[in-house]
């Protein structure tokens, strides 16, 4: 337990290569959803849900945290999928964002649920307020842009916590 809490809070972990591989990831996915008319194969999200797992090995949190985590993330998956605010794909890419982060920094988790519910807030006015538009549109903009900004703002770009 010591060595997690030194960890965590001194930041010995390298997790640039889950930013930088999430970012490319998610350009990928947004292209996707354009491409194919916002049907994007939630299969392409299984990299980096592994990735995700992968930050255990450089981060070990003790076991109530991984299960406070994991429980997070059911949580989130139910919520979405039971109000049907979000396709397939969108909540299991926040899945792997919310585990990956989690496992990161909790603060770092909270502060890209900020981003995201100012984000999503953002695109939802502009959408249904300012162009009066409520058909489908895709969202895995919002979740790159969310992503890419919650990267940059705590420099995990640059690798270390």
């Amino acid at each position: 337990m010591t060595d997690f809490v030194t960890c965590y809070l001194a930041g010995c972990a390298n997790v640039s290569y889950w930013a930088w591989l999430g970012t490319l990831y998610l350009i990928f996915l947004t292209w996707k959803d354009f491409k194919n008319k916002m049907r994007v194969d939630d299969r392409h999200n299984y990299l980096m849900m592994g990735l995700s797992i992968s930050l255990y090995a450089f981060v070990k949190p003790p076991l109530w945290y991984v299960l406070v985590i994991v429980g997070l993330v059911l949580f989130l998956n139910w919520f979405f999928k039971k109000f049907e605010s979000l396709g397939g794909a969108d909540v299991t890419t926040l899945s792997w964002v919310f585990l990956g982060l989690g496992v990161i920094n909790a603060f770092k988790l909270a502060w890209f649920c900020v981003f995201f519910l100012i984000i999503s807030g953002l695109y939802f006015f502009f959408k249904l307020v300012v162009f009066k538009y409520d058909k489908p549109t895709p969202f895995y903009p919002v979740l790159l842009i969310t992503y890419v900004f919650n990267m940059w703002f705590f420099g995990l770009y640059s690798g270390v916590l």
